[in-house]
């Protein structure tokens, strides 16, 4: 049998399960603290999980960019700044010649809280309230617009399939709350190849995984790895789904 239920909804259903797969909790970034003891009581009652505790609670926090940059991923130029002080962030701008930067919040889901800075455009920069100290800065792409972002999904370690996120005129943000719409792609087995090492950094292969792209020839720049609440594209490539279904069920017995 299988039920839904909201994450933090009444906890019957979750500890009875012999599985939780996460799926849409596509709020928790609203209450990252509540989310985050969630995942620990499932943990603490040794409810299966999937994805793992340890990596949920990784990937929630964007500093997982800096990891992959430092193990040799090819993701934009990513750094941490200070949010107090708009003079870093001026300064780290300045320092790497970036003629504009994207802002990402340490949590957030969605292109919440993401904004676009414009080196000389700095007294529009927003004022930020202190809710995050810190957050990620990366050189912004501006080959977004042109060639769209791409998606691409693994489970257990093994390709599935991929999507394009058609950007929308004007645009140049991803989400479908900016307007994106979304196309079943096919990619080169050269492109599939860097989107696995990315999920090499891992200490396992996770149930599923979406690594999020720009593909400019023949070369992937990452984006983002989402391990946590991703689309997985069923909707463009529904056979998809039974795979997944079939995974699920192999953990379940394993």
């Amino acid at each position: 049998m299988v039920n839904s239920a909201p994450w933090d909804g009444p906890q019957d259903a979750f500890h009875a399960a012999d599985v939780v797969v996460i799926r849409a909790c596509w709020d928790y970034s609203e209450n990252a603290e509540g989310f985050g003891r969630w995942i620990d009581q499932l943990e603490q009652a040794s409810v299966h999980v999937l994805n793992p505790p340890d990596l949920i609670r990784w990937n929630m926090d964007k500093r997982y960019l800096l990891e992959l940059q430092a193990a040799g991923i090819p993701v934009p130029k990513t750094v941490l700044v200070d949010t107090q002080h708009k003079d870093r962030i001026s300064a780290e701008i300045e320092t790497h010649g970036w003629e504009e930067a994207v802002a990402k919040p340490l949590i957030g889901q969605s292109g919440r809280g993401v904004i676009r800075l414009h080196r000389d455009q700095s007294d529009n920069w927003p004022v930020w309230d202190g809710a995050e100290s810190h957050l990620i800065l990366q050189e912004f792409c501006s080959n977004i617009s042109n060639l769209g972002e791409t998606i691409m999904i693994f489970f257990d370690g093994q390709f599935s399939h991929s999507v394009l996120r058609v950007i929308a005129p004007g645009e140049w943000r991803s989400n479908f709350r900016f307007g994106a719409r979304r196309v079943r792609c096919e990619v080169s087995p050269g492109i599939i190849e860097q989107a696995a090492e990315v999920l090499s950094v891992l200490d396992e292969p996770p149930l599923y995984a979406r690594v999020d792209g720009l593909v400019d020839g023949n070369k992937l720049t990452v984006m983002e790895l989402e391990l946590i609440e991703p689309d997985l594209g069923f909707a463009e490539v529904p056979s998809a789904a039974e795979e997944f279904v079939k995974r699920i069920e192999n953990q379940i017995r394993s």
